[in-house]
């Protein structure tokens, strides 16, 4: 009968310290999902903050040693036309009075860039193409979230 009951003893004491171990384990995985999410909040809205801003995030995939002056020069233009202009450019609209804001530039060729813009309501992207002229020859949406 003793056995039994120190048993039975045992089995709740083991079952009290299981319980309470997945009670502090459920703690400290929401505290550390709390914290990974409000890391991320901080980080989208110090990036959304610059991109309203003016800056704008630019990725090359021609090499450095490879660009000379005067090919920089007329990305720098028609970059900055395009920043300047998307509002116009764009075949679709901002909603609910947003304005649009270029988040991304991705220079395929000096006549060729991706682009990412924004209203804060709708995001898009586009292939940008150019021929001799600071103004894109061709504008279109390659993707609409």
């Amino acid at each position: 009968m003793e056995t039994s009951n120190n048993t039975k003893k045992n089995n709740k004491i083991l079952v009290v310290f299981i319980f309470l171990f997945v009670i502090a384990l459920l703690f400290f995985l929401v505290v550390f999902l709390k914290l990974e999410r409000n890391l991320i909040n901080d980080e989208t809205r110090l990036s959304n903050e610059q991109n309203q801003n003016g800056d704008v995030l630019i990725e090359e995939e021609v090499p450095a040693e490879e660009v000379l002056l005067e090919p920089v020069s007329k990305l720098v233009s028609r970059q900055n036309y395009l920043v300047e202009n998307i509002s116009e450019l764009s075949p679709i609209k901002e909603v609910l009075g947003g304005t649009f804001y270029i988040t991304e530039f991705n220079w395929s060729s000096e006549d060729l860039a991706q682009i990412k813009y924004e209203d804060g309501h709708i995001a898009l992207e586009a292939e940008v193409s150019f021929e001799d002229d600071v103004a894109p020859s061709n504008f279109v949406i390659t993707k609409e979230n």
